[in-house]
């Protein structure tokens, strides 16, 4: 099935690439691998913030 481990973790992977590389092409740099934290600090913007929601949802948008 496709769920199965192996497949699975394929999958999110290759998901996961879509979104590094659609965040990035904007201007949004994530840490490379879907394994690795993530973290705003005071110096992200209401603006910075916006952005980010922004691209996020025009990539669910285009994976749907």
């Amino acid at each position: 099935p496709l769920w199965s481990r192996g497949l699975g973790d394929v999958y999110k992977r290759q998901e996961f690439n879509r979104f590094f590389t659609h965040m990035i092409n904007n201007g949004v740099f994530f840490a490379p691998s879907a394994y690795e934290a993530g973290f705003m600090s005071e110096s992200h913007t209401s603006k910075d913030l916006e952005k980010i929601y922004r691209l996020f949802k025009s990539f669910i948008k285009l994976a749907i």
